[in-house]
């Protein structure tokens, strides 16, 4: 569960990002927020993740170790290969390596991307860097998936792909928050929220 209370983030200059927002995400519920680039959808992803501290409101999330996020430069080691990307972090967290291995190779085949787990990060595409980076917060089931515009690199056929695998660790009991600017995406969703307007 994901449980944002009159939360107002502001910029290091002190520019307000957003004013008493809130939103909740339950356990197996898919919440998509739009908005126009510079509404604060990514500045939404670093309260949900610890990187921003807002100045007012409250942020829960239940449990908060199980947070898994994308972000919109991928955060991925360059000199691994697509497997150690998602393998190591997994053996970090105590998974035994034989597991880990398992854990990668299933999300990887389940996203399309099986054929360049081998592959270092520099040596492929965006679209499969960001498939990359949707796999290795997958690859445990978390409870929590927090996406910050996992589709915008994707062509029809692999957006299609990494939202249906979003909404299996929903159906999983999962709460997956979606970040983007494509307002189609906002059909997929349980609920849908745009920052900046009000819904009633």
């Amino acid at each position: 569960m994901i449980r944002l209370d009159a939360v107002t983030a502001e910029s290091v200059d002190g520019t307000v990002i957003f004013d008493r927002l809130d939103l909740r995400v339950d356990d197996g519920e898919v919440v998509i927020v739009t908005g126009h680039a510079g509404s604060g959808k990514s500045a939404l992803v670093d309260v949900c993740r610890g990187v921003l501290v807002p100045v007012d409101g409250s942020v829960q999330l239940d449990p908060p170790e199980q947070c898994a996020v994308v972000t919109q430069g991928y955060e991925l080691c360059e000199s691994l290969t697509v497997a150690e990307n998602i393998v190591l972090p997994l053996i970090a967290r105590g998974i035994e390596h034989a597991r880990a291995d398992e854990l990668s190779a299933t999300v990887l085949e389940s996203l399309g991307i099986d054929s360049i787990a081998d592959h270092l990060i520099d040596e492929i595409s965006g679209g499969q860097r960001q498939r990359v980076a949707v796999a290795r917060a997958l690859a445990d089931q978390p409870a929590i998936i927090v996406a910050d515009e996992p589709t915008s690199a994707l062509d029809a056929e692999n957006r299609e792909i990494v939202l249906a695998e979003l909404r299996r660790a929903a159906d999983r009991g999962a709460s997956v928050l979606i970040t983007t600017n494509d307002t189609h995406l906002a059909k997929d969703a349980d609920r849908s929220f745009t920052l900046g307007v009000t819904r009633a």
